[in-house]
């Protein structure tokens, strides 16, 4: 388990650590991140689809590991 959680924290390492590298060239010119970000209405949009995604995804994966996570007819016996 603590293999697995090294692992995707090196993971997540290695793309935050790409994404700080591209920095200089994210915004051309002198635009900056205010002026680049989307519009209050767009980000509550994102927001509203991001929460309604969760609620879906969320359950089903939690289905999916109980699912494969029980013990079959063969284990329950011994």
């Amino acid at each position: 388990m603590a293999a697995r959680a090294a692992a995707a924290l090196a993971v997540a390492a290695i793309l935050w650590a790409w994404g700080a590298a591209q920095y200089p060239a994210m915004l051309v010119g002198t635009t900056t991140v205010t002026e680049a970000a989307a519009t209050p209405a767009v980000l509550r949009a994102i927001l509203v689809a991001l929460g309604v995604g969760a609620l879906v995804l969320i359950p089903s994966l939690w289905l999916l590991y109980a699912t494969f996570q029980r013990a079959t007819p063969e284990q329950q016996r011994h």
